[in-house]
């Protein structure tokens, strides 16, 4: 699943700290690991990674990735499922690739595209970009949130990362909770994005990218893109409806199951998890599943995954 970290600072941190922090991490990314280290404006700027190798399991695909005059830096954690539709545009300009990998075809189409780059992407994703010549590290989250992002900030530093746990590894971060998200918490069980259990610290919302300036410590948010539901209005007949449904639903399994690796399902037994297993199957043969069951009836479901299977 990977995992990413990183921070803008006027306090100097060395490699061995910063490489503590990411390890933190360790349990996202037990493949290779990465850390660099970057001046601008007087500011240490700093991104690390933890890999879990999914797509290019050669060091090809190591973060953090640079472009070749490491003008822009990248991290990300993730898997983009158009990832070589984007690589074919990207090279049909001209571009060239040094790996197979998913990250470079981000790290190349931002070059291209600046942050229209976001919205070309179909997948899930946590990415930060560090370009020297804007002078701007900046954050994206997918659209529906899959990969988790928080960030810490405040007068004078910046922090981000895939966990809260590696944000407080940092000095400069303060564990001060935050009351109201307590309130939250109590009466929802959870505590509802934007907001975490600690002052000053946030998850970056679904859809949107954060751009910090490294000069100023500016921070602005926008979304990626919305859903155009009105687009949706049709008169197909239901037939032709559950036809391109179908259509869809095959294009999104099959995209799924783009890897250099093992791809299993997790499958519960309901409809779900059910439908997205009988299409795996159907289009790459034979499919590992993996089912938790419970003691307790009322929670349940392996008769049913069990069936699933054997069907």
């Amino acid at each position: 699943m990977c995992g990413i970290a990183g921070f803008v600072s006027k306090n100097e941190i060395s490699k061995e700290d910063f490489s503590r922090i990411n390890d933190t991490q360790n349990h996202r990314g037990p493949d290779s690991d990465g850390v660099v280290l970057n001046t601008l404006y007087e500011k240490q700027i700093g991104l690390a990674h933890k890999r879990l190798s999914i797509i290019d399991l050669s060091p090809g695909g190591h973060q953090p990735m640079c472009t070749s005059d490491d003008q822009i830096q990248l991290v990300f954690n993730g898997e983009i499922y158009n990832f070589n539709i984007l690589k074919s545009i990207c090279e049909s300009q001209g571009v060239v690739f040094n790996s197979n990998s998913d990250t470079e075809v981000i790290l190349k189409g931002y070059q291209l595209w600046g942050v229209d780059v976001f919205n070309k992407l179909s997948g899930m994703f946590a990415i930060a970009i560090y370009d020297k010549q804007k002078g701007k590290l900046i954050l994206a989250r997918d659209k529906v949130g899959i990969k988790p992002l928080f960030y810490y900030k405040n007068e004078s530093d910046f922090a981000f990362s895939s966990e809260l746990k590696a944000i407080a590894g940092f000095d400069f971060f303060r564990k001060d909770i935050d009351m109201d998200s307590v309130y939250q918490y109590l009466a929802y069980m959870y505590v509802p994005a934007p907001q975490t259990i600690y002052q000053n610290t946030y998850k970056l919302l679904p859809g949107h990218y954060l751009e910090l300036d490294i000069k100023t410590s500016g921070v602005k948010q926008q979304q990626i893109s919305t859903f155009d539901f009105k687009s949706l209005k049709t008169n197909e007949s239901e037939e032709g409806l559950i036809d391109r449904l179908d259509d869809h639903f095959t294009k999104s399994v099959d995209s799924h199951l783009v890897s250099d690796v093992s791809v299993g399902v997790f499958l519960s037994g309901g409809l779900d998890s059910s439908l997205v297993a009988a299409k795996a199957k159907e289009l790459s043969g034979n499919i590992d599943s993996f089912t938790i069951g419970f003691e307790d009836k009322k929670y349940n479901e392996d008769p049913f995954a069990y069936n699933l299977a054997n069907y």
